[in-house]
């Protein structure tokens, strides 16, 4: 090498060393992981804007990807075998002729203020109240013939 390669690389070194010790003292900052497990703020990167958050409302994946971090719903899918698998509903019922579902919440189920959950939501949201366009809300839950909340604790939907 010659001298000037030689000064060249300890000139590089000499500017690279001192940047790596300034970036590196910011170390001991919270990550933001940290920050919203602490504050309760859901930190998640989506490809799109979501158009909106309404599950009666919305169709496409950006806001699907959302909905499914933010909402549980009665039952889930084991990640792994897509077995059905308890959500907020603890354990349900179907009749023998499987038109009539009956759902048994989670006493510890409640919404991210805290108030507890009731049958009485899963009823509210599957008529649709809160849907801003009527002509499209909720058009796969309009073929339900009933919604009931039994007790407070129980949701039955009869197909």
């Amino acid at each position: 090498m010659t001298r000037v390669r030689k000064f060249e690389h300890s000139l590089l070194f000499l500017l690279w060393w001192p940047l790596t010790l300034l970036t590196s003292c910011g170390l001991d900052q919270e990550t933001n992981v940290e920050t919203g497990d602490r504050e309760q703020i859901l930190h998640f990167g989506n490809a799109d804007e979501p158009q909106e958050l309404d599950p009666h409302v919305t169709t496409g994946i950006p806001e699907f990807q959302i909905q499914h971090a933010l909402f549980e719903g009665l039952v889930a899918k084991h990640p792994k075998t897509l077995a059905i698998e308890p959500g907020v509903a603890e354990s349900w019922t179907i009749s023998a002729d499987l038109m009539t579902y009956t759902f048994n919440l989670r006493k510890n189920a409640r919404w991210s203020n805290g108030d507890i959950i009731t049958a009485g939501d899963f009823v509210y949201s599957a008529r649709g109240r809160n849907c801003k366009a009527s002509a499209i809300c909720g058009s796969s839950m309009r073929s339900l013939v009933a919604k009931s909340a039994i007790v407070r604790l129980t949701f039955k939907i009869r197909l």
